[in-house]
């Protein structure tokens, strides 16, 4: 997990690992298993966005999602709040022991299966809500609060009211936990909002979480999950973005001829660039412009470390990427025993055989380019000698 702050920094990360058991084989084969754990950090009150990470120590695969909003506030400390406030998968009761005090999942006695996505298959027949409630009065035995839910459909209308629910306030604190059946409901986007009031003051707070029905599981394990930038017409991209996208392709005195021409003129400059570059000049499309710009767009995809995920391109796999395209192998260290997480990047057609070494070195998953054979790029000596002995150099 890391934290970034709105101007696109790191400033914290946090990791963990965590083994899954499966009860049987046939259950280790099943596709579409869903894999809980929990993370976190301890941040003072602001604007955050986040992006989590998750890798399979096995095969190797990974998948991240990029939360582009994380709102941290302080509470008051003179009227009813709602608090800590999430969408489940399940909720379900686990006792207070010692080792379920340990299980980042466990909150106040109950195991926690949070959404964090809010994205639901309708094969989730049941779904399920969690708060906190604080400051609640709790002078006498007979103070109480009161729950009412109201479900509302895209357009802002009541599509479900459920009622109210009065309870007996423990404490000045206490722990909502409701399920709700949503098994006859149309796939689409939803909202669910909670009106706690304490009835000894009469005051109140509200709370609204969005979340998503959509089709069967199957359909959800595809349902895009990462904030990304999509493949941009190279006519809609800005000229300076354009302007770094093809330097990377320039000779040294192209570069200074680009740089030394007028806006305007730099404009035909590129459009002479990618015409005489053009792999199929018989089509009405520029194959050779097309490629690249795909592969700008996966790599501020994949790559970048801001925010809004624009920057992927300036990275040095994002600059690799760019100009060498896909790797024929990629050899990845997560969590090497003698480094930093790096990965090895293999293209066997170039020339006698290239190869690119990345390192994480600051464990933030921001990968630097470190090592190489190819003439113009960084030579270090540790690094070869990391691969040489590590068995990680391919037979070229």
């Amino acid at each position: 997990m890391r934290l970034l702050n709105r101007e696109g920094y790191a400033i914290d990360s946090s990791k963990a690992y965590f083994s899954v058991r499966a009860a049987s084989p046939v259950e280790a084969k099943k596709p579409n298993i869903r894999v809980f754990y929990s993370v976190g950090l301890l941040v003072p009150p602001g604007v955050y966005s986040a992006r989590l990470t998750v890798i399979d120590a096995v095969s190797k695969r990974q998948g991240d999602v990029f939360y582009d909003r994380v709102l941290v506030t302080l509470p008051p400390h003179d009227r009813i709040h709602i608090g800590g406030a999430a969408m489940a998968f399940n909720i379900f009761p686990v006792g207070d022991d010692s080792l379920s005090r340990l299980d980042p999942l466990v909150k106040n006695g109950l195991k926690v299966l949070v959404n964090p996505l809010r994205i639901f298959s309708v094969d989730d027949s049941v779904i399920y809500f969690y708060a906190e409630l604080y400051n609640l009065s709790h002078n006498d035995a007979q103070a109480r609060h009161r729950l009412r839910f109201t479900a509302l459909d895209s357009h802002g209308d009541t599509y479900r009211e459920f009622g109210f629910v009065e309870r007996r306030s423990p404490g000045p604190a206490a722990v909502v936990a409701e399920p709700f059946d949503v098994g006859s409901w149309p796939a689409g986007k939803y909202t669910l909002r909670l009106i706690a009031t304490d009835l000894e003051t009469k005051a109140a707070d509200t709370l609204s979480l969005n979340f998503r029905l959509t089709g069967s599981a199957a359909q959800l394990a595809s349902f895009p999950t990462a904030t990304a930038q999509s493949a941009t017409p190279g006519d809609t991209l800005p000229l300076a973005t354009e302007i770094h996208l093809v330097k990377y392709l320039l000779t040294p005195d192209e570069q200074t001829t680009l740089d030394r021409l007028t806006p305007d003129g730099q404009r035909n400059f590129l459009a002479r660039f990618w015409r005489e570059h053009d792999e199929n000049p018989q089509t009405e499309r520029n194959e050779t412009k097309e490629k690249y710009l795909k592969r700008f767009a996966y790599a501020n995809k994949h790559f970048s470390t801001n925010v809004s995920r624009t920057n992927g391109w300036l990275t040095d796999r994002g600059r690799i990427y760019i100009t060498r395209g896909p790797a024929d192998r990629i050899k990845r260290a997560d969590v090497p025993a003698l480094a930093n997480p790096f990965e090895v990047w293999y293209y066997y057609n170039y020339k006698e055989g290239a190869f690119y070494v990345f390192e994480d070195d600051q464990v933030a998953f921001e990968y630097r380019l470190v090592h190489s054979n190819v003439d113009g790029e960084k030579f270090d000596k540790n690094w070869d000698r990391i691969i040489k002995d590590q068995e990680l150099l391919e037979d070229f």
